[in-house]
C-alpha cells in the first residue's frame, strides 16, 4: 500500500500543473470495463480533448501514463480497497471541443463510450491477484481477471463498452491442446479466440452470412465482386495492397450463403494487419478504379474455370434446382453481367455495390475467428484494442429458405453430361430432410467411404522433429536404415525403393504406375481394421522407383508396416483390376490438354527440370502396348535389382527398429542383386544453358493462355538463401502490376520453386490470361527491369524484415535422405547465411541471375498458347530468345555430363524416322552409364532413345539384339560408354 500511495501522490502532484474542463463526469467502463477491487469499482475519468498548447497535452499524457502504471503493475494484496480520484479538467477555451484523441492515446486500451454518465452502472465484482508457484496468473477483462462472487458461472455477462458476453466454458476434445474463448461484442459481432501453442503465426477469418443467393436480379455476381473490392482498401487505409507490406497473406471466397475473408501474419505485425482488416468492414473504399479492375479480375476468373468439369457440374446442379429459387442464379459473374447489362439498364455499378453492402453486411451476421500462439487473454486484449466494435450493426435478418431447392418435379430424373476431359463417372444425388444432425454427421459420406476408405486419404500435418540428427543404424548392399528418436505418439516410416529397371523405357514406367494402382486397389480393405490406430499410408511411383510413407499412432501396431511391405514385395495383380486401372490411366494421360493451361505449363517445366522421366506424350504412346501378360512378366524383372532407403522416427527403441527392418528385407535377398555405387548416385541438378529459351505448346480446350517463366539461380547456400526473400518481396508487386494494372490475367503468381528430386531452385512467375504468351513474357521482363528500382530504394531495415521470415522445415531430414545428399544441417546453414546477408548482396544477386542483360542468366519459359482465345493476340518484336523445338533434346543438353558437343550436333541433325532395316549413324553419342549388369545395358541404351526420339523405335530394336552392336568402353572415361561404328542396323 505504501507503493500505491507514493504513485498516487506522484500523479496528483504532476496533475496540479494542468487545468482542464471536464467533458463528462465519469465513464468507468471506458478504460477496460472498470478496475474492481473487493467489490468497489475504481472510476476513471473520460473527457473530450481540446488542447491549446503542447504543455497541456503532455500533462494529460503524464497523468494517463501514471494511471497505467498503477493498473498494469498489479500492486494488490490483502483485499484492501484502492480509490483513484476523478480530477476536474479545465480547458483554456470557453467551451469543450470534442475531437479524436491524439495518436498516442489510441495505443491505450481506451474506447469512447456514447453513453451518458447516468447510464453507466458498473457491476460489483471482485478483482484478485493470484500467485501460483511464483508466476502471476494471467489477468483478463481489459487488464484484469474478472471473477464473480463465489459460485460457478457458465457464461459471463459483464456489460462493458465493448464486450457484451463472454463464453469461457467451451467444450473441446480432451486431446485438443488449444484453448478457446468466445466473445460477443456490443455491436453483435461474435468472436472466437483460439490459442494454438504449436503455431508460429497468427490468422483471422471473418464469415459474413451473405453469398451468391443474395445477388440482385439485374447484376449477377455482385456478391463475388463485392468480396473482391472489399479487399482493395478502406478510407483509413486507401493504399492498395498496403497490408502486404507486412508480409501478410489475405484472400477471400464467396459461397452460396456465406462470404469468407481471411488473413495470416506473423505475431509481430498481426495487430496492424487486423486493424486494416477491421476497417474493410467499417469504411470500405469502393472507388471506381478498384471496381473496374476487379470486374476484369472476375471476368478472367470466370474464363479460367469455364471449361473445368467440376465447375460445370456445380453450375448444372444449380440450374436443375426449383424454378425461381435463388440457387439458380449465376454466381461467378463476368464482364457482361457486371458491366454491360447494368450499363444498358442505366444502373451505376458503384452505387449498386454500396447499396448491396449496406443491405447485406452487418456485424450481427458476422462471425470472426482469431487464432495465434498468444494466450486467450492476450488475444482478447488485442480484440479490445481494435475497432471491431465499430463495424455497423444494421440488425439484419438473413433470408431463410423454407422449401427445399429440389422439389418433387426436380427429382427422379437423369442428366447426361458431355465432359471436357475424357473421363466417365456416375453421381447419384438424394435430397435429405432439413435436419442439423445430417449437416454435421454427413451420412452420405459413409457410403463413399466404402469405396474410398479413410486410411487411403493422405493427411498432411506439421510434425515436430526431435533435436539431433538421424543415425545410420545399418548399411549393406541392399538397404540403409536411418533412425531418429522422437517423443511423438506417431510412428512414421519413409521408404524409397530404388528400382533401375523401371527407368528403362516409358513402357516400364507405365507398368510401374499400373502396379501401384492395382496394389492400392486390391489391398484397400485389408488394412481397414487398423484405421482406429490412425493408420496413414501411401505408395507413389517415381521415375527411379517407389516412394512409401507410413504412419501409425499406436506403438504396438508397427508390425502393420512390415505386413504392408511384405504384401508389396509379393504382390500379384488381378486381371479385372488391371483392366480398370489401365483404362483410368489412359484417360488421365489423354486428358493432359484438358487440364488448366497453368497446370500444363507446370507439368512441362517439371519434365524439363527433372533428370530422367518421361513426357506425357511418351507415356501415352507406351500405354498402348501394355498388356496384363507384360505386366506379370515385368514384376519379377522389376524386383531383380533393388535398394531400400528407410527412415524411421518415433518412440521405438533401436533394437525394435532393427527387428522390423530385418523382417522386411533380409540381408541375403534371394533372387535380387544389389545396386552398385554408380547406380545409387544422387540425382543431378539439371542446369539450364546460359541464355533465354522458350517452348511453345498449343491447346484448343481453354480460351486462356499461360506462360510459366522460370529463372534458375543455382543450388548453393548463398543463392537459395537470397531466393526466398526475393520471391516474398516480389509477390505483391507482381500481382499488383501484372494482374491489377495491366490486366494480363486472373492468375498471377510469383514464387520460389524447388524441385526436390533434382535440387533445382529458381524464381517462377506464372501468368494465365487471354493474351498472347509472347506479349505477356515481354511485360514480365519489363516488370523485372522496373523491380530493380524497388530493390535499390529499399532500406536495410525493410530488407531485414523480409530476410528474417523463416521457411517451414517440414520433414527436412527425409528430404535429405530421399535426394541422397545427407546434408542434415542444411537449414542451419541457410539460417546462418541469412543473418549475414546485406541489401547489396541481394542487388548483386538480382543483377547476376534475374535481369535480362546478365550473361549468367538461365531462363526457360513454357508458353501454353490457346488456339481459341477470344482476344486479339498482340505481336511483339523478337528479342533474341531461342525456341526449343524439341523438349527431349533440350532436356538432354541441360543434363550435366549426359552428352558432349559431338552428340549435341548429332541431336540437332534430327534424322527422319526410319523404317526397319535402315542403317542409322550413331557416331559420337556418348552418355553416362553404370557398369553393365545384364539388362542394365538395355536401360542405358534406352537413354539414347529418350534423348534422340526420332530414332527411338530403331534403337529399341537394337537393345533387344545386343549382338549386333559393339559397345567398347571409351578410353580415359571411367563411367562412360561411347556407341561406336558407322552404323547400327535396326
Amino acid at each position: 500500500m505504501v507503493r500505491v500511495f507514493i504513485l498516487l501522490t506522484a500523479f496528483l502532484a504532476s496533475f496540479s500543473a494542468a487545468q482542464f474542463y471536464p467533458a463528462y463526469d465519469d465513464i468507468g467502463c471506458d478504460l477496460g470495463a472498470s478496475y474492481y477491487y473487493t467489490g468497489k469499482p475504481v472510476t476513471l475519468p473520460s473527457m473530450s480533448y481540446h488542447f491549446k498548447s503542447s504543455k497541456e497535452e503532455e500533462a494529460l499524457r503524464s497523468w494517463m501514463e501514471r494511471i497505467r502504471i498503477i493498473i498494469d503493475g498489479h500492486h494488490y494484496n490483502g483485499g484492501k480497497p484502492m480509490t483513484l480520484p476523478s480530477p476536474a479538467f479545465k480547458s483554456s477555451g470557453d467551451e469543450p471541443n470534442e475531437m479524436e484523441p491524439p495518436s498516442w492515446m489510441k495505443k491505450l486500451p481506451l474506447t469512447h463510450s456514447e453513453q451518458q454518465p447516468s447510464q453507466v452502472r458498473s457491476p460489483k465484482l471482485s478483482c484478485v491477484h493470484i500467485t501460483e508457484k511464483g508466476k502471476d496468473k494471467e489477468l483478463d477483462n481489459g487488464r484484469h481477471l474478472m471473477t464473480s462472487p463465489p459460485g460457478p458461472a457458465k457464461e459471463s455477462t459483464v456489460q462493458t463498452t465493448v464486450v457484451e458476453k463472454r463464453f469461457v466454458d467451451i467444450k473441446k476434445n480432451s486431446k485438443d491442446p488449444c484453448e478457446y474463448r468466445g466473445l460477443e461484442l456490443r455491436n453483435g459481432l461474435r468472436v472466437l479466440l483460439v490459442t494454438n501453442p504449436s503455431s508460429t503465426g497468427c490468422a483471422a477469418s471473418m464469415d459474413v452470412h451473405v453469398g451468391n443467393c443474395a445477388d440482385p436480379e439485374e447484376i449477377a455476381g455482385m456478391a463475388h465482386l463485392c468480396e473482391h473490392v472489399l479487399l482493395r482498401g478502406s478510407r483509413k487505409y486507401p493504399t492498395k495492397n498496403e497490408i502486404y507490406n507486412f508480409g501478410v497473406y489475405r484472400n477471400g471466397s464467396t459461397n452460396y450463403e456465406w462470404t469468407n475473408y481471411r488473413l495470416g501474419a506473423s505475431p509481430a505485425c498481426f495487430k496492424a494487419s487486423l486493424d486494416r482488416f477491421a476497417h474493410m468492414f467499417i469504411s470500405p473504399l469502393f472507388d471506381g478504379d478498384s471496381i473496374e479492375h476487379e470486374v476484369e479480375a472476375v471476368d478472367s476468373e470466370f474464363r479460367n474455370y469455364q471449361k473445368k468439369d467440376s465447375r460445370r457440374m456445380k453450375r448444372l446442379y444449380r440450374t436443375l434446382s426449383r424454378p425461381g429459387h435463388d440457387l439458380r442464379k449465376f454466381s461467378t459473374g463476368n464482364r457482361e453481367t457486371l458491366m454491360d447489362i447494368p450499363k444498358s439498364k442505366g444502373l451505376n455499378i458503384r452505387d449498386e455495390m454500396v447499396k448491396f453492402f449496406e443491405n447485406h453486411y452487418s456485424s450481427n451476421v458476422m462471425v470472426l475467428c482469431i487464432m495465434g500462439p498468444q494466450s486467450v487473454g492476450e488475444l482478447e486484449r488485442l480484440v479490445l484494442s481494435l475497432p471491431l466494435h465499430e463495424i455497423p450493426n444494421r440488425n439484419l435478418t438473413p433470408k431463410v429458405y423454407e422449401e427445399h431447392y429440389y422439389g418433387p418435379e426436380e427429382t427422379a430424373c437423369r442428366v447426361d453430361v458431355i465432359p471436357v476431359k475424357n473421363e466417365s463417372f456416375l453421381e447419384v444425388n438424394f435430397a435429405t430432410q432439413d435436419c442439423p444432425s445430417h449437416l454435421y454427421s454427413c451420412p452420405y459420406r459413409h457410403i463413399q467411404l466404402r469405396h474410398c476408405p479413410l486410411e487411403e486419404v493422405a493427411f498432411k500435418r506439421k510434425v515436430s522433429v526431435a533435436e539431433g540428427m538421424p543415425r545410420l543404424l545399418e548399411s549393406n548392399d541392399f538397404k540403409r536404415i536411418w533412425y531418429l528418436e522422437s517423443k511423438r505418439a506417431d510412428q512414421t516410416f519413409h521408404a524409397l525403393l530404388d528400382l533401375p529397371e523401371v527407368a528403362v523405357d516409358p513402357q516400364n514406367q507405365v507398368m510401374l504406375q499400373l502396379f501401384t494402382k492395382c496394389f492400392e486397389h486390391q489391398t484397400r480393405e485389408d488394412f481397414c481394421d487398423a484405421k482406429g490406430a490412425r493408420l496413414e499410408k501411401s505408395v507413389t511411383p517415381r521415375c527411379r522407383g517407389l516412394k512409401l510413407s507410413f504412419s501409425v499412432r499406436v506403438r504396438n501396431m508397427c508390425h502393420v508396416f512390415v505386413d504392408y511391405m511384405r504384401r508389396l514385395l509379393a504382390f500379384e495383380p488381378e486381371r479385372r483390376v488391371f483392366d480398370i486401372q489401365l483404362d483410368a490411366l489412359r484417360r488421365k494421360m489423354d486428358n493432359f490438354n484438358a487440364e488448366q493451361p497453368y497446370e500444363q505449363g507446370e507439368r512441362l517445366l517439371e519434365y524439363v527440370l527433372t533428370e530422367g522421366g518421361w513426357s506425357h506424350r511418351q507415356l501415352l504412346e507406351a500405354s498402348g502396348s501394355v498388356t496384363f501378360e507384360r505386366l506379370v512378366e515385368f514384376i519379377p524383372t522389376m524386383w531383380s535389382a533393388l535398394h531400400l532407403e528407410l527412415f524411421m522416427y518415433g518412440s521405438l527403441a533401436e533394437n525394435e527398429v532393427m527387428q522390423l527392418c530385418s523382417e522386411i528385407l533380409p540381408a541375403n535377398n534371394s533372387g535380387a542383386r544389389p545396386l552398385s555405387s554408380d547406380e545409387l548416385k544422387p540425382p543431378r541438378e539439371v542446369q539450364i544453358p546460359a541464355g533465354s529459351y522458350f517452348y511453345e505448346h498449343k491447346q484448343s480446350v481453354h480460351s486462356n493462355s499461360c506462360i510459366v517463366f522460370f529463372l534458375q539461380v543455382g543450388g548453393d547456400i548463398h543463392s537459395v538463401t537470397l531466393l526466398y526473400p526475393l520471391a516474398l518481396m516480389m509477390r505483391v508487386p507482381a500481382s499488383d502490376t501484372l494482374r491489377a494494372k495491366e490486366q494480363l490475367g486472373y492468375r498471377v503468381v510469383a514464387e520460389a520453386r524447388t524441385f526436390e528430386c533434382t535440387n533445382v531452385h529458381g524464381l517462377c512467375l506464372t501468368v494465365q490470361g487471354p493474351y498472347d504468351p509472347e506479349f505477356v513474357e515481354e511485360r514480365i521482363e519489363a516488370f523485372l527491369e522496373n523491380f530493380k528500382n524497388t530493390l535499390m530504394g529499399m532500406s536495410e531495415a525493410t530488407f531485414r524484415k523480409y530476410n528474417c521470415l523463416e521457411r517451414e522445415e517440414y520433414e527436412q531430414y527425409w528430404k535429405e535422405i530421399e535426394t541422397k545428399r545427407y546434408l542434415f544441417d542444411v537449414y542451419k546453414l541457410h539460417r546462418s547465411a541469412c543473418r549475414r546477408l546485406k541489401k547489396k548482396d541481394l542487388i548483386n544477386f538480382y543483377e547476376g541471375k534475374i535481369v535480362a542483360h546478365s550473361d549468367n542468366r538461365q531462363k526457360v519459359s513454357i508458353r501454353v498458347c490457346s488456339t481459341t482465345s477470344h482476344k486479339e493476340l498482340r505481336s511483339v518484336q523478337k528479342n533474341g530468345i531461342d525456341e526449343i523445338r524439341n523438349l527431349e533434346h533440350f532436356k538432354c543438353i541441360s543434363t550435366p555430363e549426359s552428352v558432349d558437343s559431338m552428340s549435341e550436333d548429332a541431336l540437332r541433325r534430327q534424322p527422319e524416322r526410319c523404317s526397319e532395316g535402315t542403317e542409322l549413324p550413331v557416331e559420337g553419342v556418348e552418355l553416362s552409364v553404370a557398369t553393365f549388369h545384364g539388362t542394365s545395358s538395355k536401360a542405358r541404351l534406352h537413354l539414347i532413345s529418350y534423348s534422340w526420339p526420332r530414332v527411338r523405335d530403331a534403337l529399341r530394336s537394337v537393345t533387344y539384339h545386343m549382338t549386333s552392336v559393339d559397345v567398347p568402353v571409351a578410353e580415359g572415361a571411367r563411367e562412360r560408354v561411347k556407341i561406336w561404328g558407322s552404323s547400327a542396323r535396326a
